[in-house]
């Protein structure tokens, strides 16, 4: 089974100031937090379609791909929206910037800033395709909120002492749907304000550190992220996040958060240390089977300079993403 694996910064205070209020039906979904998600979702979808463009243009010029650096699974399918920078902590800034822009004109000027950087004068050669179906703002509103209602919905029955109807119409005990389900449901839904980044195959750190013998390291920095959750067993003590642990074991899960000097100390002892990042990329390649073990590497440095940048925790996931399915960040 593969792993469409991603690592997300995670905006705490939107988390517990404003969803886990929906969830616990303190106040609606209102207008304007759906008119943001429209705004990201089609600013992300529009910086996508730049990223394929451009793949597409290299594609017949491999030669030019070859010289600038052009790689799909960083470029494309790796970090957010579509970014050529080379600092990370630039990365990060022209993140916020994507997520600022407020029209297409704003967005296609900063693709074409983007494309100038990969290489001179390719902002001129690239050009979008007419896309005729771009997303309503009720199908983003239907796309980003529908989960989470449905978890308000199993919070409502834990309220009122009955089964809660699943999807496919079985009926569940409303507090087990909670443990089991809200912590990657959030952690998807954050997504959309607060993009992470994406890989493919067992990438995820502890999954690395695990094929590189270093088992006994991960308790040292990584927890479960059932902590983010301690409002919701606050105000429900029956639902419970004993299930979450801090490594990524299985698709459609979550797996261990990084968060304060943690993350700090990561990256310095595991990404920067020239001798532990060739026993993690040695792993990567004999036992894992990863053909680009330097650009997995490169894409945690980005994520954990950006999480410590915004003093966001960095949780690692599966499947939030997927290239192969059309689900990009």
């Amino acid at each position: 089974m593969g792993y469409d694996i991603s690592y997300h910064p995670v905006p705490v205070e939107y988390l517990r100031r404003h969803l886990f209020d929906v969830v616990l039906e303190v106040y609606e979904v209102t207008e304007a937090r759906c008119a943001i998600a429209h705004i990201d979702v089609m600013n992300r979808m529009r910086a996508n379609e730049w990223g394929l463009a451009v793949h597409r243009w290299m594609g017949d010029r491999p030669e030019i791909a070859e010289r600038c650096g052009f790689d799909p699974h960083l470029h494309v399918w790796g970090r957010p929206y579509f970014i050529c920078e080379t600092d990370p902590a630039r990365v990060g800034r022209v993140v916020d910037e994507w997520g600022d822009c407020e029209e297409d004109d704003d967005c296609d000027a900063l693709a074409a800033r983007q494309l100038e950087l990969l290489h001179p004068g390719l902002s001129t050669e690239v050009t979008l395709p007419e896309v005729e179906d771009w997303p309503s703002l009720e199908d983003v509103t239907r796309l980003a909120f529908r989960k989470i209602l449905m978890m308000r919905d199993a919070v409502r029955a834990l309220r009122e002492r009955r089964a809660y109807a699943m999807p496919q119409g079985e009926l569940a005990d409303p507090a087990a749907v909670l443990g089991q389900h809200l912590p990657y449901l959030c952690v998807e839904h954050c997504s959309i304000f607060q993009p992470g980044w994406m890989d493919r195959g067992p990438v995820a750190p502890t999954m690395v550190m695990m094929a590189a013998g270093l088992d006994d390291r991960i308790d040292d920095y990584f927890r479960s992220p059932g902590v983010l959750f301690a409002p919701i067993t606050e105000a429900l003590p029956e639902v419970r996040f004993d299930g979450l642990g801090n490594r990524l074991l299985h698709n459609y899960s979550l797996g261990g958060m990084l968060m304060g000097e943690h993350l700090r100390r990561f990256r310095e002892d595991f990404v920067e240390a020239t001798v532990m990042r060739e026993r993690l990329a040695s792993a990567m390649r004999d036992r894992l089977d990863v053909d680009q073990p330097e650009l997995v590497l490169r894409k945690w440095h980005e994520a954990l300079f950006d999480a410590e940048a915004r003093n966001m925790p960095l949780v690692e996931a599966s499947e939030i993403y997927s290239g192969l399915q059309g689900k990009m960040n």
